[in-house]
């Protein structure tokens, strides 16, 4: 960062910066904040703030995260047509989800159901999707947008 503000960019070394992210940014922004906070650097401007959209703030291997991360991603493949209302009632019931916010933001220190039933569930619900985006068939990121097969159609 020393050489963005040093070499780079001289004249932002005088403004505010705020560090934004957005998803697995929830990891590292915070440390990122904290580290420059405590560094003190003249050519570094001082960290005003951060913003994080969406964080991902759970740890776990790949997709492994808590339950309850997965009931808003259930419910929007659901509500695209990507997981069908059997498998998503399935998982709502074996993860005793429920379509209001309230429920799906627990009180601080309570658990979440991570019992077998409800992991099977949500693994048959998303798994759909997981192989349309593995096989490039859909944008796991933009499911709206035009999928480019690298094939050119007459």
């Amino acid at each position: 960062m020393e050489i963005f503000f040093e070499r780079l960019f001289p004249e932002l070394q005088g403004c505010q910066l705020y560090l934004s992210g957005e998803s697995y940014a929830g990891h590292f922004v915070p440390f990122l904040a904290k580290k420059l906070l405590l560094q003190k650097s003249q050519s570094i401007p001082p960290v005003s703030g951060i913003l994080l959209g969406n964080p991902s703030t759970t740890h776990g291997e790949g997709f492994a995260f808590e339950t309850s991360d997965y009931w808003p991603l259930s419910s929007f493949l659901y509500s695209r047509g990507l997981a069908s209302p059997l498998d998503y009632q399935a998982a709502k019931d074996s993860c005793q989800w429920r379509d209001d916010i309230i429920s799906y933001c627990p009180p601080p220190n309570s658990s979440t159901n991570n019992s077998i039933d409800c992991l099977s569930a949500i693994a048959k619900a998303i798994l759909p999707f997981a192989e349309l985006t593995k096989s490039n068939l859909l944008d796991g990121f933009n499911v709206n947008a035009p999928v480019c097969t690298g094939r050119i159609v007459n």
